[in-house]
């Protein structure tokens, strides 16, 4: 197999030609916060592989200070970072147009956030040099301070500082985006990551942060990651397309938004869900998508992780397990999701309390929701369409429906792959061109059964 797909060879594609590969999404808590709806880019400083450079950036970045050599691609890989996360989030606004929204973005200023292992280094960023570029940026203009340091009885956690564009950044990307270009920002990438999850003590408080750890790459790490390069080979060898909302010209993915990672915790048996940064397209763009021209399908599992759950347990599931003639099934499908993830129902009542909150501050979910509904309530309208959780739930057991679920898919996409055939996997859904549907449908069948003993319902999404 070629191991540099001729379209990873054009590089410097204009962004205004390609997709970019960040995620904007409503923040409901600081929605909350905030009083207004609030969208915003998360950004993880330690994990962002990719930038915006060119010319213009290099001239900002000397607008605005002086840096000394040996630290000057700390402060440049910063700046790149923040200006990607930047330029996604006003091209979101711009699309969505909603003039009583906040549109911010969430840079976090914790030291934590800038220590990943060697092995999953990805890009020269510092503590120092991300806070000075992001002090710099809002002292010449480009940024203005939302809010942040939210402290005090109730204050809600998981918040980083929140920052908006200015009107004179917004300018700046439109006179130089023709001019600057996607880039992976070191030429090392994990494919294979490992997690926990620690309690540490931040300003006094303890505090659960997640932590990449290094291990001995063995027989299994190195199986896991040939796998997954013969797979993002395959798709990073043909040109995905979509037309994004309220646009009349298609947009190219970048290959960066399909090299497929896997993810674990504490060990090779737990988790290992499968990531590629063009999941965070919506489920709207994907049906605009086209592979080397082609039209495609996409096809899911229905109610795949509680089916999981039952299947493995030797137990045949309901056709629909979500389905409920009072309650949205998208509720039912979120309560049920985070009630098998709780180590009893007493924790469970807090989680749907959360989850509640969250539904009532969307506009549309507090709409199709019973007035006063209860998390009691909720929980025993999930216990009782699958009561199988009762006894199953654990606040372990995403591990294992996780791994499953992971080892399902890459089976599906390793065969396509050796058939050739580009795929994007979105966990429980895959997208594939339209001639390859029957093979999809027919590998998803077969592997699903293999695994479990089981047939599954696979639907088109």
């Amino acid at each position: 197999m070629n191991s540099k797909p001729q379209y990873l060879l054009n590089s410097k594609q204009s962004v205004t030609e390609i997709a970019l590969p960040v995620f904007v999404g409503e923040n409901y808590k600081a929605s909350a916060l905030l009083g207004a709806k609030v969208y915003s880019v998360g950004v993880v400083p330690g994990d962002c592989s990719d930038g915006l450079v060119g010319p213009p950036v290099n001239e900002l970045l000397g607008s605005l200070g002086g840096y000394s050599k040996r630290y000057r691609q700390g402060y440049l890989d910063s700046l790149s970072v923040i200006l990607l996360a930047g330029l996604s989030l006003s091209r979101f606004q711009e699309e969505t147009q909603d003039p009583s929204a906040l549109y911010a973005l969430c840079l976090p200023r914790r030291d934590q956030n800038f220590k990943p292992k060697s092995r999953y280094r990805v890009n020269a960023i510092g503590h120092t040099q991300w806070c000075k570029i992001i002090d710099q940026m809002v002292c010449a203009g480009f940024l203005t301070k939302l809010g942040g340091g939210y402290r005090g009885k109730g204050h809600f956690s998981g918040i980083s500082t929140l920052y908006s564009l200015t009107d004179k950044l917004i300018k700046w990307f439109e006179q130089t985006s023709t001019n600057m270009w996607l880039e992976q920002l070191s030429d090392h990438r994990e494919t294979i990551y490992l997690k926990t999850k620690e309690v540490k003590t931040i300003k006094g408080k303890p505090v659960a942060v997640k932590l990449s750890v290094d291990y001995e790459d063995d027989d299994t790490t190195r199986s896991f990651r040939d796998q997954l390069l013969r797979i993002t080979e395959v798709c990073q060898a043909h040109r995905f397309t979509v037309l994004p909302k309220g646009k009349m010209t298609r947009e190219f993915l970048p290959p960066t938004m399909l090299d497929y990672t896997r993810s674990f915790r504490d060990d090779f048996e737990g988790g290992g869900r499968v990531y590629c940064r063009a999941q965070c397209i919506s489920q709207e763009s994907r049906k605009t998508l086209t592979i080397d021209g082609r039209p495609t399908v996409e096809l899911d599992y229905k109610s795949h992780q509680i089916r999981i759950l039952y299947h493995s347990r030797g137990v045949e599931a309901e056709t629909d397990c979500y389905a409920d003639p009072h309650l949205p099934r998208s509720l039912i499908k979120a309560a049920t999701t985070r009630v098998m993830n709780c180590s009893d129902e007493k924790q469970a009542v807090r989680v749907l309390s959360q989850l509640l909150k969250e539904e009532e501050s969307k506009q549309e979910g507090a709409a199709t929701l019973p007035e006063r509904l209860g998390a009691k309530a909720l929980l025993e309208t999930v216990l009782r369409l699958n009561p199988i959780i009762k006894d199953a739930m654990s606040d372990t057991l995403w591990r294992e429906l996780q791994y499953i679920e992971s080892c399902i898919a890459l089976g599906i996409m390793d065969v396509l792959a050796s058939n050739g055939v580009p795929c994007l996997g979105i966990h429980d859904s895959f997208v594939v061109p339209k001639d390859a549907e029957n093979l999809l449908r027919q590998l998803m069948m077969e592997k699903y059964y293999e695994r479990l003993g089981f047939y599954p319902i696979v639907s088109e999404a």
